[in-house]
């Protein structure tokens, strides 16, 4: 089961608005990545990097030069 930060339900319209001021054609291509990103995470749980003093992972998407943490 995936458990989303409270922050993390608001980060794809940031990512898109972020995204869009930037270069308007890829805001759709960069939440698809987070999308992706999340579905790997279900299947696959462990390959996140373990939060200290919890049984939770944190997912760091790579995009480029840059990346997204969810939450």
């Amino acid at each position: 089961m995936i458990v989303f930060a409270g922050e993390a339900l608001a980060d794809p319209e940031r990512i898109f608005e972020l995204n869009f001021a930037r270069d308007p054609p890829t805001p759709l291509d960069h939440i698809e990545k987070v999308r992706s990103a999340v579905l790997v995470l279900e299947a696959h749980p462990e390959i996140g990097r373990p939060v200290p003093g919890s049984t939770l992972h944190e997912l760091v998407i790579s995009y480029g030069e840059s990346g997204y943490r969810p939450g």
